[in-house]
């Protein structure tokens, strides 16, 4: 699995946002992201360490940006519920404005219908079946593609 694909989609993530927030501001904007990986998995763990370590490097590097990425994780605990249940919480509570998530294509399925109705990106990295290139959605984005 190549994991520079998170990297690459979060870098796009704040340039996007960045150009979108005003920067003129002198205080940061947060902005609520919910990443939903299987936090007992190795690829959950790895893909979770590199995005917090992509984070970092990027503000590093660009301290000039006022909008700032506030990462809620959650647990899909191996399942699609648990993934659904993970992605609600952080709709419903959080009000994330995106999720980064899930590790499995049977979640990311799921997931993506989530964020249609609710009008929130859902950006996968690691979920790699061909049936999610068929869905047609505004809010999903598979780093694959």
């Amino acid at each position: 699995m190549k994991l520079e694909a998170p990297l690459v989609v979060l870098v796009l993530f704040l340039n996007t946002l960045s150009m979108n927030s005003a920067t003129a501001q002198s205080t940061p904007f947060p902005v609520r992201v919910g990443v939903v990986l299987d936090m007992d998995d190795y690829v959950g763990k790895m893909g979770l360490s590199c995005i917090t370590m992509a984070l970092s490097d990027f503000y590093t590097r660009n301290g000039h940006y006022q909008t700032r990425l506030v990462l809620n994780e959650r647990d899909s605990k191996r399942d699609v519920v648990g993934a659904a249940a993970a992605a609600l919480d952080l709709l419903k509570n959080v009000e994330v404005q995106a999720i980064i998530g899930p590790s499995s294509s049977m979640q990311a399925n799921f997931m993506i219908n989530l964020g249609n109705k609710s009008q929130v990106p859902i950006i996968t990295f690691s979920a790699t079946s061909p049936s999610l290139l068929s869905i047609q959605s505004h809010y999903a984005k598979n780093a694959h593609t």
